[in-house]
């Protein structure tokens, strides 16, 4: 076991068997586990799509009642598309007790990267923003650009708005200010 500062490994296994007794209870219910995770996660968003798709899709399940029933009815406890970080969720919301030690294990553990898969893609859009032509870009234009392309959760139309809607920014922007603590942005 790798050594974790403030684990206790006695509570550890007792909290484990908390979760574990959890977990059976969850797997005896008519409703599948993943259902439950699905139902769980969807309830912790905070913000949900009101699109005419998601519209249809929601007309259509209200017509075929029979079809939902048969979905829900617990066949089996193989749920394929149950991720890890959301099984652990649901279970420690499920649980009554506190798991301190768990949830200790668990952060540790999640944060062990499974792949140099994100890594790669910041080199492959590095690669692009600095290329040949662009080859006199200073370390911190290339970084501030790579944040922007992979942090940012805005289309270019919203982002244009947002811009437009920020007069100090605007100023800043015109004015060519290279202060870098005012002209960060707030999205």
């Amino acid at each position: 076991m790798v050594p974790i500062n403030d684990l206790d490994e006695d509570k550890l296994f007792g909290e484990y068997c908390e979760i574990k007794d959890t977990y059976k209870e969850l797997t005896k219910t008519d409703i599948r586990l993943g259902v439950q995770i699905k139902s769980y996660i969807s309830m912790k968003k905070p913000f949900t799509s009101t699109s005419s798709k998601h519209q249809n899709d929601a007309d259509s399940t209200t017509d075929n009642d029979d079809q939902d029933e048969s979905f829900l009815k617990h066949k089996n406890n193989n749920d394929a598309h149950i991720r890890p970080d959301q099984l652990e969720a649901y279970l420690l919301h499920m649980n009554q007790s506190e798991t301190p030690n768990v949830q200790t294990l668990i952060c540790y553990i999640f944060s062990i990267p499974c792949t140099n898969g994100y890594v790669e893609t910041i080199f492959s859009h590095m690669k692009h923003a600095w290329s040949d032509s662009r080859n006199r870009m200073d370390n911190e234009s290339v970084a501030a650009e790579l944040k922007i392309r992979l942090n940012a959760d805005f289309s270019w139309a919203n982002f244009y708005k947002h811009l437009l809607s920020q007069p100090d920014l605007l100023k800043r922007i015109r004015t060519n200010e290279q202060n870098r603590e005012k002209s960060v942005f707030v999205f």
